[in-house]
């Protein structure tokens, strides 16, 4: 009888608690935001690498790239690797690249066959000649000035392994984009900002947009493919590691989902 009496109690007022948790959390971070500021641009910019994994994105991919090129940062280097997709999307980034007289910039690596994400970001891994690693999924679109404020929270103290930015669901004329625009505002969001200013980290990253710190990746193995979430499993690796994960709170990716 007791036990039941504790399990009901539970089921009740848990998720009351942690919603009043989440939401006071995600209220008082707003003040600890007012501060933030991109990168100083009259300073040396840092080397960023960007990584995409593109399978079967023909109807999004040239979008993201040209997207790329509109990015208020200067020192770039971009890596997109196509994991064997079976429809054009090979094709259409090459045609991008063409279209800007072989864009320099952009390293086009193909798969042999189809391995998954995070195999295609270890691939990646190998090549980026840079401290600081972006990873975007194939169907996102980054804002203007997002590097320079991802940058310039990563790289505010040396502990931190990665930083994670605040995706925006772009296609919101149907149910499924409204809902998921709420999901992230209403929920994810106010989650990773109470988990920060209680925690001091974040408990995982957000797949869409995230920027690494290339030495702290690769002391943990860089992803795991053996895993089906590999942007939650290299945050608990991170995490162990002794690297805190921080959000950056401005709306800095855009999904397309």
């Amino acid at each position: 009888m007791i036990i039941s009496t504790m399990v009901d109690d539970y089921v009740v007022y848990y998720p009351i608690i942690l919603s009043f948790i989440w939401a006071s959390g995600a209220f008082l971070s707003r003040w600890k935001e007012r501060d933030k500021k991109a990168i100083d641009e009259t300073k040396e910019f840092e080397k960023i690498s960007i990584v995409i994994s593109a399978y079967n994105e023909e109807e999004t991919i040239e979008e993201v790239l040209l997207s790329l090129r509109n990015l208020n940062y200067p020192s770039l280097e971009i890596f997109i690797v196509d994991d064997k997709s079976s429809d054009r999307t090979l094709e259409k980034i090459y045609e991008v690249k063409k279209s800007f007289d072989d864009w320099e910039a952009l390293t086009i690596l193909e798969q042999k066959e189809n391995k998954g994400k995070a195999t295609a970001l270890n691939v990646a891994l190998q090549q980026v000649t840079s401290k600081y690693m972006l990873v975007i999924d194939a169907d996102s679109y980054l804002s203007k000035d997002a590097l320079s404020y991802l940058l310039a929270e990563l790289t505010s103290s040396s502990d931190i392994g990665a930083v994670t930015g605040r995706p925006i669901v772009r296609n919101r004329t149907t149910l499924l984009g409204k809902l998921q625009t709420l999901e992230y505002l209403s929920v994810i969001d106010a989650i990773k900002r109470a988990q920060s200013l209680f925690l001091g980290a974040i408990m995982t990253v957000s797949g869409v947009i995230v920027m690494y710190r290339v030495e702290a990746l690769k002391e943990i193995g860089g992803f795991n493919t053996e895993v089906m979430t590999e942007d939650i499993d290299v945050t608990w690796r991170q995490i162990k590691e002794n690297g805190k994960v921080l959000i950056e709170g401005c709306n800095n990716g855009i999904s397309n989902t």
